[in-house]
């Protein structure tokens, strides 16, 4: 199945200035840019470690560590950075997405592929939690409790902080690309949380967007770079953010914008490392299901981790591994065939479908 992960695989229009002025001339159409390897690849170990994060937290709440530091230490290196890592490729291709839809309609994309997953899984988060309540640490909330978590996001908050991300950007898309970091900074450590979590949460994670944003398509120079000298250099960033994170001292902000920066290159540096080896490809294919992985990926780890139990396995390494694969590849292979399983909905509303524009065309030389 991971064979099926195709590079050309459309993704973002590439983009040149103006339409033909003379009628008379032949047109090109304007060919869709493939998918970047290595940006997938990136998201593929960001949606790995969260998959990992989580299934590590649940062990940390059973106690199945014992004594070992371990998990928590674990604990801490990954939540220092995976997420960043999310917010900056979710930056990348984002002024050119408006600029080959236009605002109105980027808008609309978003909010079918964002804000309706957040509210279509909170629902089954919550129905799930009231059927497997005897296999779970979580209890079932009432409604008006349901209800306040969903207008504050404070359950499956990824999605609508990405979707405050992104519209911040698309308003700010114009402006040069430092401006709109520096912007994001001082709003970072300036403005005053409201109480709403997405809100708060996207003016914390925003400055990875915007310096995806400023990066932009610049990101490709780094594919220029020696694999070895890139695989060194993730090392260095490794030690780096080990020691940031467990030797520096500073304050939780200054915590968040350093662990997030250094581990975010640290994982550009490894998916270069790897160029288009296999491994590669794999991390891509996970990439281009993140979505669902975040989504849908705690039901593959349950499952798993309860027939462990069964089988009176509470080993924590074997408790940490095996729900976690299960955690990204189950999600990850209905993602990839959710057209043949007809299961488009679970991840894209299914109404509200923009109508699709007219290719770009310029004229032959």
């Amino acid at each position: 199945m991971l064979k099926n992960y195709v590079e050309g695989t459309a993704k973002e229009s590439q983009l040149t200035g103006g339409s033909a002025q003379n009628a008379n001339q032949p047109q090109l159409q304007i060919k869709p840019t493939s998918r970047s390897l290595l940006i997938d690849a990136v998201r593929g170990m960001a949606i790995s470690l969260v998959a990992l994060g989580h299934t590590n937290q649940g062990i940390l709440h059973r106690g199945w560590w014992g004594a070992s530091s371990v998990g928590t230490h674990l604990d801490v290196l990954i939540y220092a950075f995976h997420m960043p890592a999310f917010f900056f490729v979710s930056g990348i291709f984002l002024s050119a997405s408006v600029q080959k839809r236009g605002p109105g309609r980027f808008t609309l994309e978003r909010i079918r592929t964002l804000i309706y997953p957040y509210v279509l899984w909170s629902v089954i988060s919550a129905g799930s939690v009231v059927v497997l309540s005897h296999f779970t640490v979580q209890r079932p909330m009432q409604l008006k409790q349901f209800a306040i978590d969903l207008v504050l996001g404070t359950g499956i908050w990824f999605l609508p902080t990405l979707f405050v991300c992104q519209m911040f950007g698309m308003l700010l898309r114009k402006l040069p690309g430092a401006l709109i970091v520096a912007a994001a900074v001082v709003a970072y450590y300036f403005v005053p949380r409201s109480g709403v979590n997405f809100i708060d949460l996207a003016l914390q994670f925003f400055p990875f967007v915007s310096a995806g944003m400023w990066v932009g398509r610049g990101y490709e120079r780094m594919e220029r770079i020696p694999r070895g000298l890139a695989f060194a250099a993730a090392v260095l960033l490794l030690g780096s953010l080990w020691w940031a994170i467990f030797n520096l001292r500073t304050s939780y902000q200054n915590g968040v914008l350093l662990g997030g920066t250094i581990g975010t290159l640290m994982l550009m540096m490894v998916a270069r490392s790897l160029g288009r080896s296999k491994a590669t490809r794999i991390l891509a294919w996970a990439g281009e299901a993140s979505l669902a992985i975040y989504l849908a990926g705690e039901y593959g780890q349950g499952l798993v981790r309860q027939l462990l139990v069964l089988a009176h396995i509470v080993e924590p390494y074997a408790q940490l591994i095996l729900p976690t694969i299960a955690a990204i590849v189950i999600p990850a292979w209905v993602y990839q065939h959710r057209v043949r399983l007809h299961l488009e909905w679970l991840f894209i509303a299914p109404f509200f479908k923009p109508r699709p524009r007219a290719p770009q065309t310029v004229s032959a030389a």
